[in-house]
């Protein structure tokens, strides 16, 4: 994991881990579901919720946390998919639709 944030160096993260989880497990998953997590979690640094009184730093550890659970995150998802061996952006939307509370529990207003 990098240390200097931007969407770029998250985006990359991010691909770092699909590909680990991919060799791992044999399930692909597409450019835009790549791109979605990245912007999901890149939102936790940089378009964080109003109402979210952690400073910076806690943001920071919140999208360390979750990227490292990335391939945690990928197999749940890929249960979702069946035999399809494709996370694809709608599964990861269907996913985070049942689960965000519980990936920003500790401020989330939703």
């Amino acid at each position: 994991m990098t240390t200097g944030l931007d969407t770029e160096v998250i985006l990359t993260d991010v691909q770092r881990a699909v590909s680990d989880f991919t060799e791992k497990s044999g399930i692909r998953v597409s450019l835009q579901a790549e791109e979605l997590i990245a912007s999901i979690l890149g939102a936790f640094l940089f378009d964080p919720h109003p109402s979210w009184h952690a400073d910076r730093r806690d943001h920071s550890a919140l999208f360390k946390a979750h990227l490292s659970s990335l391939p945690k995150y990928l197999a749940d998802i890929a249960k979702r998919s069946g035999e399809r061996k494709q996370i694809t952006s709608f599964d990861v939307l269907a996913w985070l639709g049942e689960n965000l509370k519980s990936i920003c529990d500790y401020a989330c207003p939703f």
